[in-house]
């Protein structure tokens, strides 16, 4: 049981970290073979142009660093020299609710000479327990940058 638990929990983790999608609006140029990265204008040296916005999107349990990995490929692909990394968030996309229940001390039935259906001993119960989970996805929002010659 637990050898099953821990190979659906690795299965699924590595579904997971191969989630992060991205959306790009802008420009592209001959692929690139490196891009810097930065969070902040100032720390950026060379004169650039704003070639485009990149939001890159994956489920909560992918890190932030696995999402940047993979800004950085989608840059690279599109013709960025560097990225200028935005927002980091996490939002609401939806849940997920299930519900099971149990019945306990079940009564018989049977069917008497007269085709009647009887009952035979003492009463059931019934247990339930539902459960619901908010769905988070980690968004971050960029811009691609190619620098000035």
């Amino acid at each position: 049981m637990k050898r099953k638990f821990l190979i659906t929990l690795f299965v699924s983790c590595a579904i997971v970290v191969s989630c992060t999608t991205t959306d790009y609006v802008g420009k592209t140029y001959s692929k690139t073979d490196r891009v810097e990265i930065f969070f902040n204008t100032d720390e950026i040296k060379r004169e650039y142009e704003v070639m485009g916005q990149i939001k890159a999107e994956a489920p909560e349990a992918v890190r932030f660093e696995d999402m940047e990995k993979k800004l950085v490929e989608d840059a690279m692909a599109r013709g960025a020299d560097a990225v200028l990394i935005g927002e980091l968030k996490t939002v609401e996309v939806g849940s997920v609710s299930s519900a099971s229940g149990n019945t306990y001390g079940d009564p018989h039935y049977y069917l008497d000479k007269n085709m009647k259906l009887r009952k035979k001993g003492g009463s059931s119960h019934y247990s339930q327990i539902s459960m619901t989970t908010i769905v988070k996805d980690h968004v971050i929002d960029a811009k691609l940058l190619k620098y000035k010659e």
